[in-house]
């Protein structure tokens, strides 16, 4: 009889044989193979990826690996989500870390609380593979915090696919259009106090390592962008949820952040993003109501962000 997974978790893979093994043991020795389904999505990788995935599914049996052409890491997760048959779906990034034990944390709580659409834990980042100097970042679901990442979050597959989430594909950054609206559209969101997941920051060749500034402000830019049409799309659902004016709270701290961490480098940006984003800071979208409610801080990015853009044209 075929292996029935109560967990599904969506492992996109391109170019990262220096730390796929790594990666790969932290999810198999978690002992709990009886519960869970991998699904590596080989992303068209070039090197040696390819050999490390099938080694790890041949000595495995409910690892399983999925080939497609190289279309970059929001197509691999769609991919993944697609075929996954487990009752929840998670997604890891191919060149990071599963704490120990957090896989049966996940299936311990989705036995308790299987009504729940999202469960979220914590994350660490870490750099030079020194996961001891790891920073911890701790989220508060009464407060609307749960990191606008895929991977600290664990999602159960039926809200997924009646919602007709997808992930934007072929750009960076394609977290941000779909996490927010995620969490607005979630019945019943469930924390679990642990840190669950390790992030290797910036490492060489990584998808979201740095390049230009002014490159990847327009990604941010765009991805931004993509939000807003999906407050658009899903608006209907998110106000019937009463959670219209939260995730335009959200989507307008990511815009003034964007600018706000950028501030410095205004001058090397170019022009037709600064439109872009002065358009959406002057937005009949954002009115005052929406940026008092935001709190104190958000104000004072918000007229300091005006007075700097006003002159952008």
């Amino acid at each position: 009889m075929e292996h029935e997974p109560i967990l599904s978790l969506v492992i996109p893979v391109y170019n990262v044989q220096d730390y796929l093994a790594e990666a790969l043991d932290s999810v198999v020795n978690q002992a709990i193979s009886d519960e869970l389904e991998v699904l590596i999505i080989n992303d068209g990788a070039s090197d040696n990826s390819l050999e490390i995935a099938e080694y790890y599914a041949q000595r495995n049996e409910y690892v399983k690996v999925i080939s497609i052409e190289n279309s970059g890491l929001g197509a691999a997760r769609n991919v993944g989500a697609m075929h996954a048959r487990g009752r929840y779906v998670q997604f890891m990034d191919s060149d990071d870390i599963l704490a120990a034990g957090i896989l049966t944390n996940v299936v311990d709580e989705i036995r308790n609380n299987g009504d729940a659409d999202v469960f979220v834990f914590d994350y660490a980042e870490f750099t030079d593979n020194v996961i001891n100097n790891a920073s911890r970042y701790q989220f508060d679901l009464n407060r609307f915090q749960y990191g606008n990442v895929a991977w600290n979050k664990v999602y159960r597959l039926d809200f997924w696919r009646d919602n007709k989430f997808q992930y934007p594909e072929g750009i960076k950054y394609e977290d941000t259009p779909l996490t927010h609206i995620i969490m607005a559209l979630s019945n019943r969101s469930v924390k679990i106090p642990a840190i669950g997941y390790y992030y290797r920051r910036s490492r060489q060749g990584s998808i979201t390592a740095e390049t230009s500034i002014a490159y990847d402000f327009h990604n941010r830019l765009y991805a931004l962008e993509i939000l807003r049409g999906n407050i658009i799309k899903y608006h209907r659902n998110i106000q019937e949820k009463g959670m219209l004016n939260k995730i335009k709270i959200k989507y307008l701290k990511e815009i003034l952040l964007l600018f706000w961490s950028n501030k410095n480098h205004a001058g090397n940006l170019a022009k037709d993003d600064l439109v872009r984003l002065k358009r959406m800071v002057f937005s009949d979208s954002i009115d005052l109501k929406l940026v008092l409610d935001a709190g104190f801080l958000t104000v004072l990015l918000y007229l300091i962000e005006k007075i700097l853009l006003w002159r952008v044209k």
